[in-house]
């Protein structure tokens, strides 16, 4: 107890981890059997506990819920996840899309979170041996775990609840928000929204283009339809949906 408090922990941290103590129940059978079944048990149920060093609790048999518990420290925002195995690639939610993580980078991240971790071994803490195969066996969990279907469509849709808009097809995605072409309302940026790329600032609906419609008046003049022609086209190209048709959605997009 004195080592714990020396280390900065509170009162308050001993409270929870005795609120969060696994019970120990007696099971019956031979007095080997209750000894080696008492200490599974007990490997199992303090997974992603806390030791009283502070240090995670892992089982180094299961794989799974060390997959589980390294999402929840490293991957999740607001209770979301933020990592995805697609295609070959993991992916991880930052600046409003999904990039690819360098494999090398993950690799450390996970050594350094199962070195950081302890077993229940003969009824004792001991560090986590993380040597090269229990990384690579974590790292197959973690794949395996969080692996999306390779026929899914991009823009794709990650929550349970219902997406936001209509059509994710006609969103685009800015610095901190997203806007919907059909409505042009934006919302906000979320991890449940896959996608690859995002703009790196923000919409604004009353921005002025004085370049570009200088631009416009060399080729055209006073050629309105020319020019509300050469804006759809480029409205096109900013989105993925290939239902869009030259009306006025697609010129307000252009304006934009």
């Amino acid at each position: 107890m004195r080592d714990y408090f020396n280390e900065g922990n509170t009162f308050a941290d001993f409270l929870k981890l005795v609120d969060n103590a696994p019970v120990i129940v007696k099971v019956a059978g031979s007095k080997t059997q209750n000894s080696q079944k008492t200490k599974a048990m007990v490997s199992v149920a303090n997974a992603g506990q806390l030791s009283p060093s502070g240090k995670i609790i892992l089982d180094v048999n299961r794989t799974l819920p060390s997959a589980e518990i390294f999402i929840q420290k490293h991957y999740t925002i607001d209770g979301v996840q933020t990592i995805y195995f697609l295609n070959g690639e993991f992916y991880t939610w930052k600046n409003n899309a999904y990039k690819p993580i360098d494999i090398v980078v993950l690799r450390g991240e996970m050594l350094r979170f199962l070195d950081n971790a302890v077993i229940v071994k003969d009824n004792r803490y001991k560090r986590f041996p993380a040597k090269k195969s229990n990384v690579d066996t974590v790292i197959d969990a973690l794949q395996g775990h969080v692996v999306l279907s390779k026929d899914i469509t991009i823009p794709h849709w990650l929550g349970s609840d219902p997406t936001p808009v209509a059509d994710l097809s006609m969103v685009i995605c800015f610095k901190t928000e997203n806007l919907d072409l059909t409505t042009m309302r934006t919302f906000a940026p979320t991890p449940k929204l896959f996608n690859y790329s995002s703009l790196d600032f923000d919409y604004d609906p009353n921005a002025l283009c004085p370049a570009w419609d200088k631009f416009l008046d060399q080729l055209w003049g006073n050629d309105t339809e020319s020019k509300e022609t050469l804006m759809m086209f480029i409205g096109l190209l900013l989105v993925r949906s290939k239902k869009l048709t030259m009306n006025g959605t697609c010129v307000k997009l252009g304006n934009y």
